[in-house]
């Protein structure tokens, strides 16, 4: 039998998308596992091997990123689970815009269909990034020294 620790919860008011995150630490290793909608029981979606540093909720998805390489589980209302990892670098912000989402960091833009949970364009700069913008079905994001970079949004 396991027990669990509470990391972070959202409330179950009766609709989708209600989560609780719990974790389970057996045997110097860390498990976070991500809780589905009680609407529909509780089912495991997903584990890592490392405690997790920030639980955040980007309206009725979570955002939860481990210590290591900044592992980011992103689940959406369906319960499926994406994986982004590989970013050197502590998440600035989460822009959520429609059903999309940017996930930003000082030196990377990372685009994010909700949807499909499909990792689009990687957008990683040389320097630090200055401005970021979407605007005719483009991403547009420009670095401290004027490099420029541009991709189809979403």
């Amino acid at each position: 039998m396991y027990s669990f620790k509470e990391v972070s919860k959202h409330e179950y008011d009766g609709t989708p998308g209600c989560y609780t995150v719990l974790e389970h630490r057996r045997a110097n290793q860390y498990w976070l596992l991500l809780i589905q909608d009680k609407a529909y029981g509780f089912s495991v979606d997903a584990s890592i091997m490392i405690p997790p540093i920030v639980v955040d909720f980007v309206d009725d998805n979570i955002l939860c990123i481990g210590v290591d390489d900044f592992i980011v589980l992103f689940s959406t209302l369906n319960g499926r689970i994406g994986f982004l990892s590989g970013l050197t670098e502590p998440i600035t912000e989460v822009v959520k815009i429609d059903l999309n989402y940017l996930v930003v960091t000082d030196t990377t833009v990372v685009t994010i269909n909700r949807y499909f949970l499909a990792v689009g364009k990687v957008i990683t700069f040389p320097d630090i990034i200055n401005d970021y913008q979407i605007s005719n079905g483009k991403l547009t994001v420009q670095g401290i020294c004027g490099e420029t970079f541009e991709v189809p949004y979403p």
